[in-house]
């Protein structure tokens, strides 16, 4: 007894043939326009959200850019202020050495004291390494290079100083330039007028060996930058944000809005199959379908790319306010730690000149010191005012006009 009988193969007449040549076709190009669909939808998506995404960060690094210009003078001033006051103190020790009127006050060398101190410069009052501190949009940064050789000078990641960089301008855009002068933007009455080029940054870190080897140029693309440069005396100033967060910015929301269209447009061409199958619908119902349905598929992406744009934009927004405040009170901790530091090492600077002070005075062959005296010490330490005070705190002789100050009496 057979349990399963074998369908008998119905022979095909020359219509059915032809319509099954025809449906096949049909399918073929169907399935082909979903695929070149899908592509073309992408591209617009991407060519959408990267206008978006540039609308949001470009005004970000001018903003930085003209931040930069007009902070760096005065980064600079106070640098060459703190360098000038430190080198005139100094030069009074040398003074002091190599006259023969206070040679009994013995040789002071000042080489550690150099030292310490472009430590703490370095750390503190260098505007190679402050203008570093400075954040760009959400995780921006702003970097150093030297115009000679092209090498990273000042990085907030300190493994890439020293190391080349790289920049990918646009061949397309000639008009203008990645590079703009402090001079221009100070000349600016609006930051709406700066007009300069957007460019892809690559840093690669000091090692030896062929730069654009593939390990090297995967981590410099990983560490790339976009954003643009400011010209400062010898160096460039670049301002940017890491091509990663143009990454998760456009191609990943371009790629969710082309993955949405591609599930629609599947669903739809399975269905159209389905019904040529069962050939229950003319090719003319069928177009009128397919425009209806493309109709319905444009509106539902179009509210879906506007939801998504304006989704990660408050997102980002969210994100900037909130890196903003933790960026401001990491720089608020920062500038706490570089004033003790820079307390801490005056303190003992002007404790050395305090100790010379009082050899002097104690070297004095006179018992009554006068107006004139105390005068003659201070400038001989290239300071403008000494005190002597008596074992009560109260002033013995000075030669400032201020002679009523009393010492505390708390130890």
């Amino acid at each position: 007894m057979k349990l399963f009988a074998k369908k008998k193969r119905v022979s095909e007449t020359p219509e059915q043939k032809r319509y099954r040549h025809r449906v096949n076709w049909i399918k073929a190009f169907l399935y082909l326009v979903w695929i070149l669909s899908t592509v073309v939808m992408f591209i617009i998506s991407f060519n959408v959200f990267d206008k978006d995404f540039k609308k949001r960060v470009n005004p970000q690094i001018d903003r930085a850019i003209i931040q930069v210009a007009k902070l760096l003078p005065e980064m600079e001033k106070d640098e060459a202020s703190l360098r000038e006051a430190y080198d005139k103190m100094v030069k009074s020790w040398d003074d002091l050495s190599d006259s023969v009127e206070f040679k009994d006050v013995g040789s002071i060398s000042h080489r550690q004291v150099d030292a310490r101190f472009e430590d703490v410069v370095g750390d503190t009052l260098s505007w190679l390494n402050r203008v570093t501190k400075l954040k760009v949009g959400r995780d921006g940064l702003v970097a150093v290079i030297s115009k000679d050789t092209d090498r990273i000078v000042a990085h907030p990641d300190e493994s890439l100083v020293g190391g080349d960089f790289d920049v990918i301008d646009d061949p397309t855009d000639k008009n203008n330039s990645s590079i703009v002068s402090i001079e221009s933007i100070n000349a600016l009455t609006s930051p709406d007028e700066l007009n300069i080029r957007y460019s892809t940054m690559l840093p690669f870190g000091k090692a030896s060996g062929d730069k654009f080897a593939p390990d090297r140029l995967i981590r410099a693309f990983q560490q790339s930058i976009y954003g643009a440069a400011l010209a400062y005396g010898d160096y460039y100033i670049v301002c940017g944000i890491p091509t990663t967060e143009f990454v998760s910015g456009v191609i990943v929301l371009a790629l969710l809005v082309s993955c949405v269209y591609m599930i629609l447009m599947w669903l739809f061409v399975r269905w159209i199959c389905l019904v040529m199958n069962t050939r229950r619908e003319t090719f003319k119902s069928m177009r009128n379908k397919l425009l209806s349905y493309g109709v319905l598929v444009c509106v539902i992406l179009f509210v879906i790319c506007w939801y998504v744009q304006r989704l990660s934009a408050v997102a980002d927004n969210l994100k900037t306010m909130a890196r903003h405040a933790d960026v401001a009170v990491d720089t608020l901790n920062a500038y706490e730690e570089q004033r003790n530091k820079l307390n801490d090492f005056f303190d003992q600077f002007y404790l050395t000149q305090g100790e010379i002070a009082s050899l002097l005075i104690r070297k004095a062959e006179k018992k009554s010191l006068t107006w004139e005296d105390m005068q003659h010490y201070a400038d001989a330490l290239q300071i403008k005012y000494v005190y002597l005070f008596d074992k009560d705190g109260k002033v013995v002789v000075t030669n400032a006009p201020y002679d009523t100050m009393t010492i505390s009496t708390d130890p």
